[in-house]
C-alpha cells in the first residue's frame, strides 16, 4: 500500500509539468541566473555617465533601445522601465525584439531567484528580467546575472563610503524597489528578512542589527519626511543614501562593462535587459566597446 502511494505520488509530481502546459503554455523551474566574472581590466573601461551628469538631462525616451553591431559580436541593450506587469507594452517590446534579433546569451539586471511558472508568472515575481529568462529557455539560450556577488558589491562600495550609511542603504533598497509597485502589507516584516542577511554584513560592523535601528536610524537623519515605509525609489534616495546609491552604481555599472566586454570579445550576440536610466548612461561606453 505504501508502495502504490509512493508511486501515485512520483507520477502525480511528474505530471505537474504536463498539466501547466496544458494550462496556458509550457512552465519553466526559474533558478537564479549564473555569475559572469569579468576578465577584462576594468580600469581600461570607457568612462560611464555619472549620476550628476544624467539628472542634468531631463526627460529621454523610455523605453532607450540600443542596437549596436560590432567587427565580430552584437548588442541589444532594452532599457525598460521597472515592470510586473506581464501586459505591459517593455515586456512586448522585449518578446518582440528578442524573437528579432536572435541572440546567443541574455544578461539580466537582476539576480532572478528560484520560482515556477510561464513568462506571466516570471513577470509577476521577476519583473522583465524573468520574462527574458523564460524566453531564453525557450530558445535554449544561456541567461547570465549583469550583477556582481552582492558580498562583493557591499564590500566595495563600504570602502568609499560610511558603514552606517551603507548598511542601510543595502537594508532598504529591497524595500523601497518592491514599494514601487505599491503599498507592501507587512514592512517591518519584509525588511527583517533583508536586515538579517545583509545587516550583518561583515564589512558593515554590525551597524544594523534590527528593524529598530532602521526605525532610530531614520528618525535621527531623515526627521521632518516620510517615514521609510512610504518611500519608493521612484524619485531617488534621500539625503546621504542618494551617495551611497550613486557609488554603489559606479560599482555595477564597471563589473556590467567587463562582462559585455568579455562577450564582445567572443564574438556573442548579447541581448541585455536593463532599467532605462541604465542604458542611457552607458550609452557611450557600450558605443566604444562595440567599435573594438
Amino acid at each position: 500500500m505504501a508502495r502504490r502511494r509512493r508511486t501515485r505520488t512520483l507520477l502525480l509530481i511528474a505530471a505537474l509539468p504536463l498539466a501547466g502546459a496544458a494550462a496556458g503554455g509550457w512552465r519553466w523551474r526559474i533558478a537564479p541566473a549564473a555569475w559572469h566574472e569579468p576578465t577584462a581590466d576594468l580600469s581600461t573601461l570607457p568612462a560611464v555617465m555619472s549620476m550628476a551628469e544624467y539628472s542634468q538631462l531631463g526627460e529621454h525616451a523610455r523605453p532607450y533601445v540600443l542596437d549596436l553591431c560590432g567587427a565580430k559580436a552584437a548588442l541589444l541593450c532594452l532599457g525598460l522601465t521597472h515592470t510586473n506587469d506581464p501586459e505591459s507594452p517593455d515586456v512586448a517590446l522585449l518578446r518582440r525584439r528578442f524573437a528579432e534579433f536572435g541572440p546567443s546569451v541574455v544578461l539580466v539586471e537582476s539576480r532572478l531567484g528560484y520560482g515556477w511558472g510561464g513568462s506571466s508568472a516570471a513577470v509577476r515575481t521577476f519583473g522583465e528580467s524573468g520574462a527574458a529568462y523564460v524566453l531564453a529557455r525557450e530558445r535554449g539560450v544561456r541567461v547570465l546575472t549583469l550583477e556582481m556577488p552582492l558580498a562583493r558589491e557591499i564590500e566595495a562600495v563600504a570602502r568609499r563610503e560610511p558603514a552606517e550609511r551603507v548598511a542601510l542603504f543595502y537594508v532598504l533598497r529591497p524595500y523601497l524597489g518592491q514599494r514601487r509597485f505599491g503599498p507592501v502589507d507587512d514592512p517591518a516584516g519584509f525588511l527583517a528578512e533583508y536586515v538579517r542577511k545583509r545587516g550583518s554584513h561583515a564589512a558593515l560592523g554590525g551597524a544594523i542589527r534590527s528593524v529598530a535601528d532602521v526605525d532610530r536610524l531614520w528618525a535621527r537623519d531623515f526627521a521632518g519626511g516620510p517615514d521609510w515605509r512610504e518611500c519608493d525609489d521612484r524619485a531617488g534616495w534621500p539625503g546621504y543614501l542618494s551617495d551611497v546609491g550613486a557609488c554603489a552604481n559606479d560599482v555595477r555599472n564597471a563589473h556590467w562593462l567587463g562582462v559585455i566586454a568579455d562577450l564582445a570579445a567572443r564574438g556573442e550576440r548579447t541581448l541585455m535587459v536593463c532599467g532605462s536610466s541604465h542604458a542611457v548612461r552607458l550609452e557611450a561606453a557600450l558605443r566604444a566597446i562595440m567599435r573594438k
